[in-house]
Parts: structure tokens; sequence; C-alpha cells
């Protein structure tokens, strides 16, 4: 699936070009909400496909920006409930980020605010993976790296719950 937007938020339009099997799906949205679908069974895939390269070039050369899409990887078992590897994954992520150029120059300045937020998520898939003695040592290290950090409301959320602990906090979000 490709995903095309035109236009600023309050007045974006957008086009999606699906192509499965031999069947080219488009569908056309306004910024008021409307949709309009269509769908074109052509003779084989290969023609699905040319045809859909067609439609994006079409739609670039009127003024649409293609969006990225996410890839996500399955594996046998989930990875956010191992810590260790949940760790070791995010901080090559904002490492690999912050070493692309046009990120980094964006984000410069606010490089340690940035591995402080990563902490604070870290700590919180300890925490939520009943790691919670690990999930001190990474609020230690927002602290440490950003100490504005404490004044946010995130960080400050997952220092009650490290505190409190699951069973606590459990009964407070049930109460209310």
């Amino acid at each position: 699936m490709r995903t095309f937007t035109l236009g600023s938020v309050p007045d974006r339009k957008f086009v999606m070009i699906e192509v499965n099997g031999p069947r080219l799906r488009v569908t056309e949205g306004k910024s008021d909400g409307s949709t309009k679908r269509s769908e074109k069974e052509l003779t084989s895939e290969a023609e699905a496909r040319s045809a859909c390269e067609r439609m994006a070039r079409a739609l670039i050369s009127r003024g649409f920006v293609e969006q990225t899409a996410t890839c996500i990887r399955v594996h046998d078992r989930n990875m956010s409930a191992d810590p260790r590897y949940m760790e070791r994954a995010m901080l090559a992520g904002v490492r690999h980020v912050l070493a692309d150029p046009v990120i980094a120059e964006r984000a410069r300045g606010r490089e340690r605010f940035i591995r402080a937020c990563m902490y604070v998520t870290i700590a919180l898939n300890a925490y939520t993976n009943g790691r919670r003695q690990r999930s001190w040592l990474w609020l230690a290290r927002a602290l440490v790296s950003w100490p504005p950090q404490a004044l946010d409301s995130r960080f400050f959320g997952a220092l009650v719950r490290a505190l409190v602990g699951p069973a606590v906090a459990s009964r407070v979000r049930h109460a209310t």
C-alpha cells in the first residue's frame, strides 16, 4: 500500500493505492472526512503494479508527497517482554537516529533530553515486565542525563509506579 498526502493538516487530502494481485484499489480522502473508493480488476499483477506506478508519478507531479511506511518485524517471541533486548534495541535506535545528519541538525542541543526520554521509556518497559528494580536504574539515568526531566509528567508517573509497585498502582488505577 502506498499513501500520498497533499496540503497542511486542516486542508489535507490523501490518496492510498493498494495492489492485491491483479486488483488495484484507490482510496481518496478529503479533510472533511469524506472518502471515495474505486477498484479496478486488471489482467495481471504486473499490470496492476504498473498502473500503481503511473498513478504515483501523476500524484507526485500534482504536488502530493508519498508517506514513508513503517516496517514492523514479527518475532517468534514478544521482544518487548525481554527488557535487556529492548534496552539494546531502543538505545541503538536513538544512536542511529541521532547519527543521521539531518536529524542531528534538527536535534542539536536536545540530544540529552531525547536520551532522557528514551531512558524513561526503557524504565516503563522494565516496570511493565516485572523488573521494578531495573526501572530505577533507567529513571536515575534519565535524571543524570537531563535533570529537568524530573518535572516531566511521564517521568513523574514512571517514578510513582516504581515507588509504589504494581499492586498499589493497579488498585489506584481501578479505584478511579
